[in-house]
């Protein structure tokens, strides 16, 4: 994935940079793997429209690939020399415990329900057909289009023969924990604390937690990591103050790719608005033309692929109806589907008990939550209401310098609130809550430590500067708790786990016993127990459905009758 992403982000960048007319320079390495991934991805979505993204997708990836590096060899030399002269020992050593520790977490641990019972056959399918008519309508998971599908494609080599590999979710977190490293640089008791580093300790706390899922194909976890991560970046920018609106548009392009590996991460294109208005404000139409293209380059093959998938533009929302292909699954099964999303977010499995609720369901959704997740929902519940006055004082003041801060927390905070309204459940939701937290009381505690204020770099004998060092002594020694209890966690979890299993060959999907149903000319399998399916039963579909053939093959897809 390196091999591929890294050329592919240099190259997006760079044609970006172009059009926009701007010279800053891209400070992270792993920036241009994101970008690459985003970029990749949109690749494997157009190639899924003709397709199966397979052997033959893989081999033009690699070829543009190998022509984007060729074009830019003078480029990749110099910041290849330029990582080479700043590795040192210490260096070479903690990115190779990194690797490593994500490999081992990628190859084995908890499959996600979700994956056995829908995520493994999206991927199959497009790994098969790559898109095919009214495949909802087969199965209504699968019209939950997400684009962590076709890049899992992309890089399941399926088609080796062995086994379908799973391994995105790892590399990006392997990504994000890069990020997170950089505080070690500098990592000392003194060591003042910025606001990227609240947004580090958050992400973190996240990647622990998923350590021991993370080889599942989940989209929860590509959103939640790429949200981190844009928040990680966004923070700094906004703590230098940077006036360029070049990387401002870049994380805005990044905000339109998360979206379309989770919807309900929709909230989160709220931060677009900053750069627009800046661009608009200063007339910069290269730059805002620029990136408005970038982002209607990446949403079009995930909207083209939900019309075809389900015939509606975002499933199960019923609410934009511009398609009447005959594939389009009925408007009441999309709106039972919401329904239910709804009730299962809310803490129901019961669509009678939940009926009956009378809407009346936030106390039995906040009991079913763990301890800490109640305590982190509520500060983030407490934190929008101080992140009001905030705002206020920030516009008594006229203090126009927070404008970057304000816009990324009142996006988190937003989306918080967007979540808790909607569907919140706490799977894919915890990373709202945590990011409203590290955003609002990460600018607390800097306030209170005196380290918000125009002086950045108080003197060591001022009181100013004894805050600020006691301040980083408290965040540094809860971190190094936290950062043990977490670890002793995983410890304890995989001496009791399959040690000497999978250093080869990554976990595969389960398997299910199954029995075979007739659709018109093919065959389909459905369980005997339960409603999932895994990977190796193909096609498949959790219960039987009234659906019929629109055609003689299976690329021709499906309908109801």
């Amino acid at each position: 994935m390196a091999v591929t992403v890294y050329p592919a982000g240099t190259a997006v960048i760079a044609v970006l940079k172009k059009c926009c007319g701007s010279r800053y320079e891209v400070r992270h390495n792993d920036a241009v793997m994101m970008a690459g991934l985003a970029a990749v991805t949109v690749y494997a979505e157009f190639w899924s429209l003709a397709g199966g993204v397979g052997l033959a997708a893989d081999l033009v990836l690699l070829i543009f690939c190998a022509a984007a590096a060729a074009v830019m060899r003078r480029q990749l030399g110099t910041e290849f020399m330029k990582i080479g002269n700043s590795l040192t020992g210490a260096k070479i050593a903690w990115y190779a415990v990194l690797i490593l520790l994500f490999a081992y977490g990628t190859s084995r641990g908890y499959m996600h329900y979700d994956s056995d019972l829908y995520h493994a056959q999206a991927i199959r399918w497009i790994e098969t057909y790559g898109i095919v008519p009214g495949l909802g309508n087969l199965h209504t998971r699968l019209a939950y289009n997400s684009a962590a599908f076709p890049l899992t494609a992309l890089y399941s080599f399926a088609y080796l023969g062995g086994q379908s590999y799973h391994v995105c979710a790892g590399f990006m977190a392997l990504i994000l924990a890069k990020a997170c490293g950089e505080a070690l640089r500098d990592a000392q008791p003194g060591r003042r604390p910025v606001l990227s580093d609240f947004v580090r300790i958050a992400a973190v706390y996240y990647l622990f937690g998923i350590f021991r899922e993370m080889l599942s194909p989940e989209s929860d976890f590509f959103m939640a990591i790429s949200a981190f991560y844009i928040f990680i970046r966004w923070s700094e920018l906004a703590g230098r103050k940077e006036e360029d609106i070049f990387p401002y548009m870049c994380l805005s392009v990044f905000t339109v790719w998360t979206v379309t590996v989770k919807l309900s991460a929709a909230f989160l294109i709220m931060l677009a608005a900053l750069p627009v208005f800046r661009a608009v404000r200063g007339r910069e139409r290269r730059t805002l033309g620029c990136g408005l293209t970038a982002g209607v380059i990446t949403a079009v093959p995930y909207l083209i692929r939900n019309i075809m998938i389900s015939g509606w533009l975002l499933y199960p929302s019923t609410a934009i109806d511009i398609c009447r292909a005959d594939w389009k699954i009925p408007k009441i099964t999309a709106d039972s589907d919401a329904y239910q999303i709804r009730m299962w977010g809310r803490g129901y499995t019961d669509a009678k008990q939940y009926a009956g609720s009378g809407g009346h369901w936030a106390a039995v959704w906040f009991g079913g939550l763990g301890m800490s997740e109640k305590i982190m929902v509520m500060a983030a519940a407490a934190a929008v209401v101080i992140l009001t006055g905030m705002t206020v004082a920030a516009l008594i003041r006229h203090r126009i310098e927070e404008t970057a801060y304000l816009a990324a927390a009142w996006t988190a905070s937003g989306t918080f609130i967007f979540w808790l309204a909607a569907s919140p459940l706490i799977r894919y939701g915890i990373v709202f809550v945590m990011l409203t937290d590290a955003m609002v009381y990460g600018r607390i505690i800097r306030r209170a430590a005196g380290g918000d204020s125009p002086a950045d770099r108080p003197e060591d004998g001022s009181v100013r500067g004894r805050r600020m060092r006691c301040t980083a002594k408290i965040v540094f020694a809860v971190f190094t708790l936290m950062i043990a209890y977490k670890t002793c966690i995983l410890v304890k979890d995989a001496v009791g786990g399959p040690l000497k299993e999978y250093w080869v060959c990554q976990q595969d999907y389960g398997r299910y016993d199954t029995e075979a149903h007739r659709i018109d000319t093919i065959t389909v399998y459905m369980p005997v127990s339960g409603d999932r399916t895994g990977y190796y039963a193909f096609p498949s579909a959790p219960y039987p459905t009234d659906i019929r053939m629109r055609g003689g093959s299976i690329r021709d897809g499906f309908r109801i009758r």
